[in-house]
């Protein structure tokens, strides 16, 4: 190969991809970027052989330059960075200051994801994820607002496909209200239960469809 020549070490690393040689590709695209540092495909790829071979720190930046390349991410991998990122068992041979780092890492970056992407529930669910497993309530509970607010695409409350997630958003912001155990807290949840059962009725009142059930049952508990 030519030295210089990115698109022939990208081209390599798919390969390596392709045939499961992640060790490979790491290598190989590590040599491309230093010639296509702009390339969001590369970077793309690289995310994803940086999580294969549990180089975590690197597929948390890599990620970034995805973003700011393309203004977009991968929620799998980023689900994947969360949970490595929160596992206090130093999970991949991590020691506690890399585990410490690597924390750091994905938490800005989940504020730059969702500074740039703000109605994708699956960004939030993993900003849910994280937050809870810091054990910051009001953080998580922001978070499961938005996460709700972006399962609410335009015509959910007539749709039966749409009905379930947001279903299930909604029962699960009002568990966290309901665990902080403030009246301010218990007074929320009712409220929005609420708005979302009335919202729901005119299509899915009166008919035995689990998911609006679970949303009736869930405000006759709460207004108790």
């Amino acid at each position: 190969l030519e030295p210089e020549n990115a698109e022939a070490f990208s081209n390599m690393g798919s390969c390596y991809i392709q045939l499961d040689k992640n060790a490979e590709a790491y290598h190989t695209l590590t040599q491309a970027l230093k010639y296509a540092h702009e390339n969001w495909r590369i970077w793309e790829n690289y995310t994803i052989v940086c999580i294969e071979t549990h180089h975590f720190q690197q597929a948390s930046h890599a990620m970034t330059r995805v973003l700011e390349l393309k203004g977009s991410v991968d929620t799998t991998i980023l689900r994947i960075l969360v949970d490595v990122a929160t596992n206090d068992k130093t999970p991949h041979g991590l020691d506690a200051e890399a585990l410490t780092f690597l924390g750091t890492q994905v938490e800005d970056l989940l504020r730059l994801v969702t500074q740039k992407i703000t109605k994708d529930p699956h960004v939030w669910s993993c900003c849910v994820r994280f937050w809870r497993a810091r054990g910051d309530h009001d953080k998580e509970i922001d978070a499961l607002v938005k996460q709700c607010r972006a399962l609410q695409r335009p015509g959910w409350e007539s749709d039966p496909t749409a009905l379930g997630p947001v279903s299930e958003g909604c029962l699960e912001l009002c568990r966290a209200y309901q665990a902080d155990g403030s009246p301010q807290n218990l007074h929320a949840a009712y409220l929005y239960l609420r708005s979302i059962v009335k919202r729901a009725e005119a299509t899915f009142g009166g008919q035995d469809i689990s998911d609006y059930e679970r949303l009736v049952e869930e405000l006759r508990i709460v207004e108790q």
